[in-house]
């Protein structure tokens, strides 16, 4: 079944510099009655207000659907401060990530957001809310979490939430989907030094031992560690996650303790495995770099600066750079 769509774009002074655009859909389904669901866009902005209004101010948008090869097509276009976007027609099953772009009047961009992937015909009757900030900077998140924590352990969670935990057994879970935080988020088992979430299941790692604990059910059980290493040697290691959704918790990252050689590969499906680099590091700054693998560097005076481990490897091929003990920084591929 296919539905027409149809976007009215609207603004409305919140309070001074800042905006809310409210994207009010009607869809009518052919052949069915003539009643027409109503369905609402929102597009929000976080601690800074004035994203939208500030010079250059933003003057139009763009919305786009993304489909699961990452793909965008257009959805429509549209001037502010009013207008109608006609979509045409939407196959009512689609399921896409909502993408909505500002630019200014030279038609350069200065904001963007996007949804987590939802299916269109899902928009009747409900409001999908988009967060949008200026493009280059950082942004605050609307309704900040109520703690703060020192150096906090932060995992990705089903494609929509945020999960956060460290430093006592309290953890908080961040809903992308209505940008506010869970009102009750679990109690873990044991105080996290290290966190891997594959699907709803947490992997709280300690220098005593690691705990699944289910997010969805609040059920745990104790993970064995698997041959080759043990859970200390990996413990206040940073996680890293791969393109195919395979997380390293790397112990060469932590900044206290032992160096350590040691990769805790944790699959998809949960299963667990060793990985061993060329040299113990400390301190050593970690990234995933697609196409390639896991890259390790610096957190050693004396070996290689650098080194990779392929997807599926079991230990860390070193590089051809000159050893570098800098300690506490971070790896990003470019």
């Amino acid at each position: 079944m296919r539905r027409a769509a149809r976007l009215r774009v609207l603004a409305a002074a919140l309070a001074p510099g800042a905006f809310f655009v409210c994207l009010q859909a009607s869809f009518g389904c052919f052949g069915c009655s003539s009643s027409k669901p109503q369905g609402t866009l929102a597009i929000v902005l976080g601690g800074e207000t004035d994203a939208l209004s500030r010079d250059p101010a933003v003057t139009a948008l763009q919305i786009d659907a993304i489909d699961e090869k990452g793909f965008p097509s257009s959805l429509g276009h549209a001037q502010l401060p009013a207008a109608t976007i006609d979509l045409g027609d939407l196959p009512q099953d689609r399921v896409a990530i909502v993408r909505v772009t500002g630019t200014d009047k030279d038609g350069l961009t200065r904001v963007r957001g996007a949804s987590p992937p939802v299916q269109l015909g899902g928009l009747d009757g409900s409001t999908l809310s988009i967060f949008v900030q200026r493009t280059g900077e950082l942004a605050r998140f609307p309704a900040p979490l109520s703690d703060g924590r020192e150096a906090p352990l932060i995992a990705p969670l089903q494609g929509r939430y945020i999960f956060v935990a460290g430093g006592d057994t309290t953890s908080q879970i961040y809903d992308l989907s209505v940008y506010s935080a869970v009102p009750t988020p679990p109690k873990l088992t044991r105080t996290p030094k290290s966190l891997a979430v594959a699907g709803t299941l947490a992997l709280v790692v300690d220098d005593q031992g690691a705990t699944w604990f289910d997010l969805s059910s609040s059920a745990t059980s104790d993970a064995a560690a698997p041959q080759g290493g043990s859970f200390a040697e990996v413990a206040g290691g940073a996680s890293v996650r791969a393109s195919d959704g395979t997380i390293y918790v790397v112990g060469a990252t932590r900044l206290t303790g032992d160096a350590s050689a040691r990769v805790l590969r944790v699959d998809p499906g949960g299963t667990l495995s060793f990985v061993t680099l060329s040299a113990p590091r400390l301190g050593a700054a970690a990234g995933w770099m697609p196409g390639r693998g896991l890259v390790v560097a610096g957190g050693n005076a004396s070996a290689p600066g650098a080194e990779i481990v392929g997807p599926g490897a079991t230990s860390g091929i070193a590089l051809p750079y000159p050893s570098d003990r800098v300690t506490g920084a971070g790896l990003s591929p470019l």
